[in-house]
């Protein structure tokens, strides 16, 4: 019988006798460092091929969102990732001991392979505050790492789609609250009239939208190509950002401030005035704030045709949108009775043979059961029978003696 005591080597003979938890443990770990062992897990796996392409134009600013992002994917995403909610409790708790995370930090639960903070969260965390004077004590970290597990996301099954036309309804994508539908319509041109794109999210089983974010396609060479997430909406531009990054062949993405024209609340209203930059790690962590510097587009767009329409010429529709002339006439007609627009889908034709809208319709207008033909309520009469007919066929029946 071999003891561990005899040699430091005992338990790697051929005859592996009294081999310990704590020797077999020591020696896996030894051998891990000296294969470079990293773990065989696969942490996303993509159902079609990421379709990003390079271009062979150097120099390039700004990007075409369909040459770099297309079509619709489906990613599974395993539960690495800390959830919105964990990241605000985590960085509430270390605010009280004047503890603050930088701006880049990877809120995910477990970070593999070489550099400065790798290894679980807590380990992370207690490093950087060792870095900045200050100690976390066992219980502390405990804590976090506590938080850390109670929020740490399930494997999720993402469906979405690029798209570079912003053809929904409001709310159609989570969006019902984006002034982009209201008061800051000329932001979609905006966005548009610069290559800019969105990523849209569908729930597997329904098909239905329930999410979306504005991405923003730059690069400043050909291989360095790096995009921009911003406003949100249904899941939070983090995890977003996070989605597209694994997409993309787990790209750097890091918190940046995002501004146009050197504001945020401008007609393009930047959430915040925060976005996620996406792509190599060395261009990415070099960047904390962009500003956009697009022009607002000149004149309006027709929401029917998308040509641009001076503001003079404009015309609204229905329903509030912007169309240009030749749109508004083929889209519009007018309610004799209300004297409003409506649709031309919309429109019937009153007792005189005038155009009126559905609604002013079904409320003036009635059907005579005799001879089949429309009349004005106010000109309809009942007879014996509670039949309302239209005056000619009363007439016809209760004629007036002389």
């Amino acid at each position: 019988m071999h003891s561990i005591a005899t040699s430091q080597w005992a338990n790697y003979v051929n005859r592996y006798t009294q081999v310990t938890k704590v020797d077999l443990v020591r020696k896996m770990r030894k051998a891990a460092r000296l294969t470079k062992f990293r773990s065989p897990v696969q942490h996303a796996y993509i159902t079609t091929t990421p379709p990003l392409n390079t271009t062979t134009q150097e120099n390039r600013t700004m990007g075409s969102f369909s040459d770099s992002l297309s079509g619709r994917h489906t990613i599974d995403i395993p539960g690495n990732g800390i959830t919105q909610p964990g990241i605000d409790a985590i960085s509430c708790f270390l605010r009280l001991m004047d503890i603050s995370l930088p701006n880049d930090w990877q809120w995910v639960w477990q970070v593999g392979g070489k550099g400065e903070y790798v290894g679980t969260l807590p380990k992370r965390i207690g490093k950087y505050a060792h870095k900045c004077k200050h100690k976390l004590l066992p219980e502390a970290l405990s804590y976090i790492g506590n938080l850390g597990m109670q929020h740490c996301e399930k494997t999720e099954t993402y469906d979405f789609e690029f798209v570079d036309k912003f053809d929904w309804n409001a709310g159609d994508f989570g969006d019902q609250g984006s002034c982009f539908w209201s008061c800051h319509k000329s932001a979609k041109d905006i966005l548009l009239d610069n290559g800019a794109g969105a990523i849209c999210f569908y729930h597997p089983e329904t098909n239905d939208g329930y999410a979306r974010a504005w991405i923003v396609p730059l690069s400043d060479s050909a291989k360095n190509k790096c995009f921009i997430v911003f406003n949100g909406y249904g899941i939070d531009t983090l995890p977003i950002a996070r989605i597209l990054a694994t997409y993309l062949g787990h790209a750097y993405y890091q918190k940046i401030g995002l501004t146009n024209k050197g504001g945020h609340d401008g007609d393009l209203y930047i959430n915040g005035g925060r976005g996620y930059l996406i792509g190599p790690q060395d261009i990415v962590k070099e960047s904390h704030s962009i500003d956009l510097d697009w022009d607002e587009p000149n004149g309006l767009r027709c929401e029917k045709c998308g040509d641009r329409v001076d503001e003079d010429d404009c015309c609204l529709l229905p329903d509030g949108d912007t169309a240009c002339e030749t749109c508004y006439r083929n889209k519009v007609s007018f309610c004799q009775t209300c004297q409003e627009d409506c649709w031309r889908e919309d429109e019937r034709l009153d007792p005189n043979g005038d155009c009126i809208c559905c609604n002013c319709h079904e409320d003036s207008v009635s059907w005579c059961g005799v001879c089949e033909e429309e009349y004005w309520n106010d000109d309809g009469k009942t007879d014996d029978a509670g039949r309302t007919l239209c005056e000619e066929c009363y007439n016809k029946q209760n004629p007036v003696m002389l």
